[in-house]
This record gives C-alpha cells, sequence and structure tokens, in this order.
C-alpha cells in the first residue's frame, strides 16, 4: 500500500470546529465517490474506505492529519486527483 499523510494548522480554531468541518468536507467527497464513511465523534476521527483505498482523519488541538492509502492497483494519476481534491478542501476548510 502507498500512504500519503497530509497535516494542516488551523490556528485560533478548536478542535470540534474543525473536526465538523472536516468531517462535512470529507462527507461530500465520500458521497460523490461512493466511499463508506464512519465517524468516531468523541475521538474527533474518521474513517473512509472503499475497495483498493483508505483514508484516516483525526483532530489534535488545532492540527488535522490525514493518511491515504492506496493499493498498488490503483494508478498514480487517480491517486494524485484525489489528493489534489482532498487538499484542495482541506485548503478551503475555513474561508
Amino acid at each position: 500500500m502507498a500512504t500519503q499523510k497530509i497535516e494542516r494548522t488551523y490556528p485560533g480554531k478548536t478542535p470540534q470546529e474543525i473536526f465538523e468541518r472536516t468531517r462535512a468536507s470529507i462527507d461530500d467527497i465520500a458521497t460523490r465517490y461512493s466511499l463508506a464513511h464512519t465517524v468516531d465523534s468523541p475521538r474527533l476521527s474518521g474513517k473512509v474506505a472503499r475497495a483498493g483505498a483508505e483514508g484516516r482523519y483525526r483532530v489534535e488541538g488545532e492540527r488535522l492529519t490525514l493518511e491515504l492509502e492506496f493499493s498498488f492497483l490503483v494508478p498514480g494519476a487517480i491517486r494524485k486527483r484525489v489528493e489534489s481534491e482532498v487538499t484542495g478542501h482541506l485548503d478551503k476548510l475555513f474561508g
């Protein structure tokens, strides 16, 4: 599996604010790509999955960490497209 780790910090935002915005954004992506999205609200984390791909995110303080794992069967072009879309959503999370 190829793993990509993405981190963002959102100074001045509470962990709950970051988590709720991230959850909503990931919900949108999961719906569009038919991904299973499970949320663990008390732990401020979640997971999305589909055959050949999995993503996990968690919020700690002002920092959001997202890890994407792809099977080697998933073409590099698709991996880059998903990574680009996810980072675009995270960069616009609060504005």
